[in-house]
């Protein structure tokens, strides 16, 4: 696929998990419903007009507005036969370790969560924050000091549920019985201030 397919793909992607469009192409519901992470992330990157880092500094993306790593985040339900709620959980890989840590801590990107529908690959909520006013930093060192296998270090709301930046950028009400409690009242409360 040459480079203006790939945009026009993102594009129409992006505006149907948005609900911007109605779903003017089968193929389009197809792939938001069975979307990777990656995939996920470009349609944030798209939505929100942040510029691409490819990968190339171990971010996502660059906020245009102050050059600010970006680290986003994306989750789904999970579970089969049980689909569990959105949490703003998000999974930070088994190669994560204290200097992987440290570097968030010192380069304190801007921090994109997002939650999306399994079935419909709409997307539900979209939060950012700083990393350093989120207590990531104390849960990720907590962890890894008690951790001997290597798994995964995991997040979800409540490490960012009292961070002074946290903004609710993208909220869908349609989708609370798909969201922790919690978090639902979170978005629902701090999407009001908008």
């Amino acid at each position: 696929m040459n480079s203006e397919a790939k945009v026009k793909v993102i594009q129409e992607t992006t505006a149907y998990t948005f609900g911007a469009s109605k779903v003017a192409n089968p193929y389009v519901e197809f792939i938001c419903t069975r979307s990777d992470g990656v995939m996920r992330e470009s349609m944030l990157i798209n939505q929100f007009r942040l510029i691409d880092d490819n990968h190339m500094h171990g971010y996502d993306a660059i906020n245009p507005e102050d050059n600010r790593p970006i680290e986003i985040k994306c989750e789904q339900q999970q579970g089969v036969k049980t689909q569990g709620k959105l949490a703003g959980k998000a999974t930070w890989g088994s190669t994560t370790d204290q200097a992987k840590v440290e570097s968030h801590r010192k380069e304190n990107p801007w921090m994109y969560v997002g939650g999306f529908d399994v079935n419909s690959g709409q997307c539900a909520y979209v939060v950012r924050f700083k990393f350093n006013d989120s207590t990531i930093y104390d849960y990720m060192t907590y962890t890894l000091e008690r951790k001997s296998a290597k798994t995964a270090l995991k997040t979800t709301w409540r490490e960012f549920y009292n961070a002074k930046s946290l903004e609710v950028l993208y909220f869908e009400p349609k989708f609370s019985d798909i969201i922790v409690k919690g978090l639902y009242d979170l978005l629902e409360s701090k999407w009001g201030e908008k």
